[in-house]
């Protein structure tokens, strides 16, 4: 008996380290990618904007107007946007000898919390047939962090699901002008690539535009919130033709879940 509660324990514990270390791994990849973003950022300095509402922070609505330089964090130690929730955004600081160039930024904001190890197309199957119906998120399978980099850098006919909300985005700037304006969508896009098991997907979400007029240039900044939406059903239909009727159904269908937040910064010519 001893013998088996101390075998337990160590799974335990060996279950909890991987946990631990996978949440360290999501914290430097975060850390490096704020790094990469503020290297990406064409003017030395910027102009910290708040989304003027009441749900900005005291400590940011204090930094509202003012100018602060990307390698010289102000109190805090946060940019406009890399604090938890913030939805602040940084206006691109020009001098007076300096012109704007045109760029395009669109960082993940939200943690990815991967439980490890990914689903295997046999956990898929498993859930089907023993779960219920039960629904699932990304991260719980291990697989959150999958889908967003398929979402970066997959061409889904027209650009990644990424460049297709960001010129979305500058479509919705263009056509409401200077101000703060709401954003939706919603889509079916193909993750076969990635999980063959999920194929086709639904991603929708909203976010909140900001848009300012700088001569020939718009400045623009969004908060963007992703929701992915996907169900599992009739998984035989795929793998065993040979054996199943298309009409044999074992198990319950069931969703498959998970979101992502985002910021977008951007210049762009008229």
């Amino acid at each position: 008996m001893s013998e088996l509660i101390h075998e337990y324990s160590l799974v335990q514990a060996i279950k909890s380290l991987t946990f631990s270390i996978g949440i360290a791994t999501e914290e430097i990849k975060y850390d490096i990618q704020k790094e990469e973003t503020r290297d990406k950022h064409t003017s030395p300095k910027y102009i910290w904007r708040t989304s003027g509402d009441g749900k900005v922070r005291s400590r940011h609505a204090k930094f509202d107007g003012q100018i602060f330089s990307w390698d010289n964090p102000p109190e805090g130690g946060y940019h406009p946007g890399e604090d938890y929730n913030c939805r602040c955004w940084a206006e691109p600081y020009e001098f007076e000898n300096d012109k704007l160039r045109e760029y395009v930024i669109q960082t993940v904001t939200s943690a990815v919390n991967d439980k490890f190890p990914s689903w295997t197309r046999e956990d898929f199957f498993h859930h089907y047939n023993n779960e219920k119906g039960r629904m699932v998120r990304l991260s719980e399978i291990g697989h959150l962090q999958n889908i967003i980099d398929h979402a970066k850098s997959y061409n889904q006919g027209g650009g990644t699901i990424f460049e297709r909300v960001e010129k979305d985005v500058f479509k919705k700037a263009h056509e409401n002008g200077v101000g703060s304006f709401p954003y939706y969508f919603r889509n079916s896009y193909e993750f076969e690539p990635v999980v063959f098991e999920i194929g086709g997907a639904t991603v929708s979400g909203s976010g909140m535009i900001h848009a300012i007029n700088k001569g020939n240039f718009w400045i623009i900044n969004a908060n963007v919130d992703y929701a992915f939406s996907d169900e599992f059903t009739r998984p035989y239909d795929y793998y065993d033709i040979d054996m199943w009727p298309l009409t044999v159904n074992t198990g319950e269908p069931y969703h498959i879940t998970d979101k992502w937040s985002t910021k977008i910064e951007a210049v762009i010519r008229k």
